[in-house]
């Protein structure tokens, strides 16, 4: 009996649901021509693109904001996702990587923000479409615009754990660094430590000019990768040639 009126409910709330959906479709249909035409070909119609949204809009378990305003953007997602599945279709990881520069960028960007620290925009998008490129399950992938979303947000985010964990073993560390490398001893450390001119030069501008990590690293001409990752190196070298244990927990 249960089961019998919850399917019937469903029902009930899936019909309501398309007759507001049907209210926007002159609307949608109009933009989906739009979308249809500036396609790669063999070019999805309008009606395909309106169906695939319905379809998308329908499996939502909760509608946030405006119908209207979700339809139009998961029109636009739809367009995207089938003008990506066939470029992937076809081999074409160039064409389908640039079709996904603009959404990569803007994620990028606004995902960096919130994250404490330096992470640079162009550096993530590089490293998710290296992630995507070496990824079997992206080219088959039925969403692959939300593939390469959570791609390049699980890159933010190991980044952040890292430079977390870099910056609280640095914390640590820097204090005993500093008392050492101060006065005569700095060059003989230095050169003890088999550091690079970069190396150096990037060293001593965080520790003792205090600069960002990041800025360090683009004063100092490098060294190249990430910048938190290679100042923890930088000081695995100069801990090492003082005797210093460094924790990674």
């Amino acid at each position: 009996m249960c089961a019998n009126r919850d399917t019937f409910l469903l029902e009930h709330v899936t019909d309501d649901l398309r007759q507001r959906f049907d209210v926007f479709v002159p609307e949608l249909t109009a933009r989906a021509a739009e979308l249809s035409a500036a396609a790669p070909e063999p070019r999805p119609t309008a009606a395909e693109l309106v169906d695939a949204t319905w379809r998308v809009v329908a499996a939502k378990r909760k509608l946030d904001g405006s119908l209207r305003a979700i339809c139009l953007r998961e029109l636009e997602g739809c367009a995207h996702n089938l003008a990506l599945r066939r470029l992937l279709a076809a081999g074409d990881l160039d064409g389908a990587f640039v079709r996904l520069l603009p959404h990569l960028t803007t994620w990028a960007t606004n995902l960096a923000r919130g994250v404490p620290g330096d992470l640079d925009p162009q550096e993530l998008v590089q490293d998710a479409f290296l992630k995507l490129r070496r990824a079997p399950m992206f080219a088959a992938a039925e969403n692959p615009l939300g593939y390469a979303f959570r791609a390049i947000k699980n890159l933010v985010i190991d980044r952040a754990r890292r430079q977390r964990r870099t910056v609280e073993v640095a914390d640590r560390h820097l204090p005993a660094v500093e008392i050492e490398m101060s006065g005569e001893r700095l060059q003989a450390i230095l050169e003890k430590a088999g550091l690079s001119d970069r190396e150096r030069c990037m060293l001593v501008h965080v520790v003792f000019e205090k600069l960002a990590v990041s800025a360090a690293q683009k004063h100092c001409g490098g060294p190249p990768g990430a910048p938190y990752y290679v100042l923890d190196k930088i000081l695995d070298k100069v801990a090492a040639s003082l005797g210093i244990t460094r924790s990674r927990s």
